[in-house]
This record gives structure tokens, C-alpha cells and sequence, in this order.
């Protein structure tokens, strides 16, 4: 979910990939045999549906699924364009641009940057810099690819110490990289690593069922500790320095973490 100011009204954008996990077992099943078909829509925050941005019409998806996992706005009342970037991380692993009034623009996949998309799972439009840029989690390549807004690749960064980069959110000067092996990244302003929440343990993905438990008897929600996270996936920040995460897993869960 994305929450946008236009005008004098906030609105709220929520991509749905277009599969729904199965409660037995944690699997994602679709819905049909047919490619599987995600949505992006706009609401008011009484629920009325706004707008409803249409998948594009390209050789991609003649055969292949559109499952978009995130949107991030290039707002006007900040100085910017109108522009729509949706990330199609389920899908073909590609992150789509659009102008404010929904027309396809132009595809980013990697390729003119540091390589080819693999599951870019969230996008973010970070205005801390001089200038706006917008960040990719490439999570399965491990690392976050930079473009300018006009689609330019500008750099990429955290090869040598993220692992599984999911989720982006403000935190002042400070970005927060929610990654579901087991933290939270925090990258301060020139994206350096300033600090970990959580701890990372490689030995975790090899447990049976991961991000749950599995055993003879099937697979179930796995025991969960408080201080500790299972696999942070989406996060958000309020204005009272509040962090919120999602994690992933049978039945979800949804921390609060409270400024000391």
C-alpha cells in the first residue's frame, strides 16, 4: 500500500499481485489456470475506487503473468511529474512507468543497470538527495539499483551486505530496508549501514517449511518470539516515529516498533 497526498485529499494506492495464500500450508495458489492477472488501484480513504491503473499491453504478458507488488508516485505537490512506477515483481521481474493520467511510458528490467531484474519486490521514490531518485529492491540478486526519474540508471549499491531487500520506508534522514531474512536495514543518508534490527541468520532458510514450520503433520505457522523477526516484508513510519512490519508467513504478523 502507497499513501499519496492529491490536492487537499490523501489517497490510497494498493497493488494486489492476483494470488491469495492457501491457509493449509502457506502455498500461493492462483486463482485459475490461466496467467495470473494483479491489480493496481487508487481509493479514497472511505474505500471508493478512484482509479484503476490497466496492466500494459505488451509481448510479455501474451503468455505470462502480471503480478505487481508495488507502486510508488512521483507526487506533484513535491515538485514532481505525476508519474506512476509500478514494480512487477512476481511476474516478469520488471518495474513499469506510467504517466499521472495511467499511460504506459516506458519498462525498466535491469539490464541497462547492474543486470537484469530477479523478483523486484519493492520500489521507492527517495527524495533525501539533492536530486529524486528511484531505488529497486532487486531482493534475489541482493542488491538495490538506482535510476534517475526520467529511467537513467544512476548506480547500485548493497551487494556486499544485504541479503534479501523486500520493503522501503523514510525514517528522517535514515531509510529503513526491511529484508525477510530476519531485520531491518537501516541506511542513513548516503546509504551507508548505520544500524540492524533484527538478527540475520543464514541457517534460518534452511529450516523445513521456511518462512514457517513443516514437519511430518504438514506445515503450520511457525513459534514466534517477540524480540525477534521471522521475515519483515512490507514496512511503514508514522509521524510519531512509529515503525510498523508486516512479515510473512501463515497468518502474517504486524509489529509496532516504539521510539525509546
Amino acid at each position: 500500500m502507497l499513501l499519496v497526498r492529491e490536492d487537499d485529499e490523501e489517497l490510497l494506492w494498493i497493488s494486489d499481485n492476483g494470488s491469495k495464500m492457501r491457509c493449509c500450508d502457506g502455498t500461493y495458489q492462483a486463482d485459475t489456470q490461466q496467467p495470473i492477472r494483479g491489480n493496481v488501484v487508487q481509493f479514497r480513504l472511505d474505500g471508493t475506487e478512484v482509479f484503476r491503473l490497466d496492466m500494459p499491453q505488451l509481448e510479455m504478458y501474451d503468455d505470462g503473468s502480471y503480478c505487481p507488488t508495488q507502486v510508488a508516485v512521483d507526487e506533484e505537490h513535491f515538485g514532481g511529474s505525476g508519474d506512476i512506477w509500478v514494480a512487477d515483481c512476481y511476474g516478469q521481474s520488471v518495474v513499469h512507468r506510467f504517466d499521472k493520467s495511467g499511460t504506459y511510458m516506458m519498462t525498466l528490467d535491469g539490464t541497462s543497470g547492474a543486470g537484469r531484474f530477479t523478483q523486484p519486490h519493492a520500489i521507492y521514490l527517495d527524495r533525501r538527495g539533492a536530486e529524486p531518485e528511484l531505488l529497486v529492491a532487486d531482493r534475489r540478486n541482493k542488491r538495490i539499483q538506482v535510476f534517475d526519474l526520467g529511467g537513467s540508471f544512476l548506480r547500485s549499491f548493497g551487494e556486499d551486505f544485504l541479503v534479501s531487500p523486500s520493503g522501503f520506508a523514510r525514517y528522517g534522514e535514515n531509510l529503513l530496508v526491511t529484508e525477510l531474512d530476519a531485520r531491518i536495514t537501516v541506511l542513513g543518508p548516503d546509504n551507508e549501514v548505520k544500524a540492524s534490527i533484527g538478527d540475520y541468520d543464514p541457517a534460518v532458510r534452511t529450516r523445513p517449511g521456511w518462512p514457517n514450520e513443516a514437519d511430518d503433520k504438514g506445515t503450520q505457522r511457525p513459534r514466534l518470539h517477540g524480540a525477534q523477526f521471522n521475515t519483515p516484508h512490507g514496512v511503514a513510519v508514522d509521524t510519531d516515529g512509529n515503525i510498523y512490519v508486516t512479515e510473512w508467513l501463515i497468518g502474517g504478523r504486524l509489529v509496532k516498533l516504539v521510539p525509546r
